[in-house]
């Protein structure tokens, strides 16, 4: 398979960039990286989805500071991540977005109950949708 540039492929398809960077995950590895700083929101998030879809648990210290980036997409794909290879380390972190981001509350729960593999007290998952959104 001919390889495209990773931010050529989320022009075209969000979904589709990161099937392939995912399934083509060595090769992409390093445009991944770099697309963490893209000045593009859709290549961000696409980033932050790839290593998610990779489990590549290595990508963690890159991935944690986009939990303040300004696009909500961007924080979104960040705590998704964060739900899989999240670590103790990251708890306060956690806890502080919680607080600072609302529309984020339900992800980063679930972020605290993995690392912490207890509940927090904070929401639950059999809570109905409108309470894990506000």
């Amino acid at each position: 398979m001919k390889h495209v540039v990773f931010s050529n492929l989320v022009k075209k398809s969000w979904s589709k960039a990161v099937l392939i960077a995912s399934n083509n995950f060595e090769r992409y590895r390093p445009e991944l990286l770099k697309a963490l700083n893209s000045y593009d929101t859709e290549e961000r998030a696409a980033a932050v989805a790839s290593f998610n879809e990779s489990n590549d648990a290595d990508a963690h210290d890159y991935i944690l500071p986009l939990l303040d980036d300004p696009d909500q997409m961007v924080r979104t794909e960040a705590a998704e991540y964060l739900k899989e290879f999240g670590i103790r380390e990251d708890v306060s972190i956690l806890l502080d977005r919680i607080e600072r981001n609302q529309s984020l509350r339900f992800l980063l729960t679930c972020s605290l109950q993995s690392i912490t593999g207890r509940k927090s007290g904070l929401i639950d998952e059999n809570d109905p949708p409108e309470t894990r959104e506000s």
